[in-house]
């Protein structure tokens, strides 16, 4: 009789196992789609410039793309047409400068545009069914749409830092003039 020790195989060490992966959902947040904002030169000197970019002059009819933050500078005997979609233009008249500060989709697909008049005459078209505000920021006052449908003028004259006119030819606009 034989008597037979350790001559079994030993035990492998038991290997590893990967542990299980469980797959995470992935959620994506939808994206509003961008504001579609485009610059037409009606008449020439026009010109457009953002951060450290100096400018590009646009010559009559031209229109490029603007971004938040660009500013658009209209020279004498220049003129200057802003289109945010097909809800609402803003025209820029001589000797103006504007800066689109902000724009943006909000609640129910509306439209929030806000724009800096340094200096010069503009003119705020909204569409009857532009579902969009608008807001002119001036050294002076802040104006803002109210309802669609609605057309103002504003002029700022920078050597006096106060606005000189401000015209509603029809809707309604809420006027902030010095915290009031």
């Amino acid at each position: 009789l034989f008597i037979l020790t350790g001559c079994s195989p030993t035990p492998a060490a038991p290997s590893a196992v990967p542990e299980a992966t469980v797959s995470q959902p992935t959620v994506s947040q939808p994206t509003a789609p961008s504001v579609e904002i485009s610059l037409t030169a009606l008449d020439a000197p026009v010109e457009v410039s953002s951060g450290d970019n100096p400018g590009t002059g646009l010559q009559k009819d031209d229109t490029v793309n603007i971004q938040v933050n660009d500013k658009v500078s209209v020279g004498e005997g220049g003129r200057a047409l802003l289109r945010i979609g097909d809800r609402l233009q803003v025209e820029i008249f001589r000797d103006s400068q504007l800066q689109l500060s902000e724009a943006k989709r909000e609640f129910g697909d509306s439209i929030f545009v806000r724009l800096n008049q340094v200096y010069g005459h503009t003119r705020v078209v909204l569409g009857k069914d532009a579902n969009a505000r608008v807001r002119v920021e001036t050294t002076f006052a802040n104006l803002t749409s109210l309802t669609d449908d609605t057309e103002f003028m504003v002029c700022q004259d920078p050597e006096q830092a106060k606005l000189t006119c401000q015209v509603v030819l029809r809707g309604q606009v809420e006027v902030q003039a010095q915290g009031k």
